[in-house]
């Protein structure tokens, strides 16, 4: 069951994908949530890859939190914030990271773009028709 403490951590979270923000902040906050959060580093033997964990003592929570500062850590450490985006097709708001080659994804996912793409042709058919 979610608490309302939980619920301002979505939120804490959810204003990193604000672009009016500037990057400063949205460092110092990313930062912050980092130094909050709990991890275990290992190198598992004969796997080249470090893994990345909160102590098995850490609640639900403290286990999403970790895994979230880390996670948009590693994004913005790649991409960049301004790859950090919200979906521009109304009324979904879902936040995203975009990781395509050019860096132009607007949506969260196909269902989003098409439905934006189809809202928009059907205004445009509207508009032209109330033009004749």
């Amino acid at each position: 069951m979610w608490q309302r403490h939980d619920v301002g951590r979505r939120v804490h979270v959810r204003t990193l994908f604000d672009e009016n923000r500037n990057e400063h902040d949205r460092a110092e906050q990313l930062n912050e949530m980092l130094s909050r959060a709990t991890v275990t580093l290992a190198m598992p033997q004969g796997r080249p890859f470090l893994t990345i964990s909160a102590p098995s003592a850490a609640t639900l929570i403290e286990r999403v939190s970790t895994a979230s500062a880390v996670s948009l850590a590693s994004a913005v450490a790649r991409y960049g914030f301004s790859r950090l985006r919200v979906c521009a097709a109304d009324p979904c708001r879902d936040a995203f990271i975009d990781t395509s080659k050019k860096g132009a994804r607007r949506f969260c996912g196909n269902r989003c773009a098409s439905r934006w793409h189809v809202a928009t042709f059907r205004q445009r058919k509207k508009k032209d028709n109330h033009a004749k």
